[in-house]
């Protein structure tokens, strides 16, 4: 093999463990506010948006250029993070979310590890879907301990 054809497999190569990484710690971000709003401690999603906020402007300056998803992701965790009520909390993450589903539903190996919800109940305006890690008990984020098991599982 030449020399510059190594060299460039061996830097795909990692280029790919790189992307698959931060994509999924940018999703790990996206899991714990998730609960943090299930569990309806507003104060701690705030904070957990700051952190958040942080992994995805990391995670976007490994990409060379941002997709519609990533986008969504970034407006939506900038909105909750400056979210001074329950209900803008709750929208923003519904921005939030659906940047985060997509991106799951872009790549066939995130969606191994994670399931879709749906909350028929969320008001209109409002992205009404979320994904969890499979194997976890539904945690509804848009209503917290009021329906906290409301949804219905979807196919991705």
């Amino acid at each position: 093999m030449p020399k510059n054809l190594f060299y460039s497999a061996f830097l795909l190569f990692f280029s790919f463990g790189l992307f698959a990484s931060d994509s999924k710690g940018v999703l790990h971000s996206y899991s714990s506010l998730h609960k943090a709003l299930a569990g309806d401690k507003l104060v701690d999603a705030r904070a957990t948006a700051t952190a958040a906020q942080s992994d995805l402007a990391n995670y976007l300056k490994t990409v060379a250029s941002p997709t519609e998803p990533l986008n969504k992701m970034q407006a939506g965790i900038q909105a909750l993070a400056q979210s001074q009520t329950d209900e803008e909390s709750r929208k923003a993450f519904g921005l939030y979310s659906e940047g985060a589903t997509s991106l799951i539903r872009q790549n066939d190996s995130l969606k191994k590890d994670w399931q879709l919800f749906y909350c028929p109940m969320v008001p209109k305006g409002t992205f009404g879907y979320w994904a969890q890690p499979k194997g976890e008990s539904i945690l509804n984020p848009y209503y917290g301990a009021k329906m906290l098991t409301c949804g219905v599982k979807r196919p991705w």
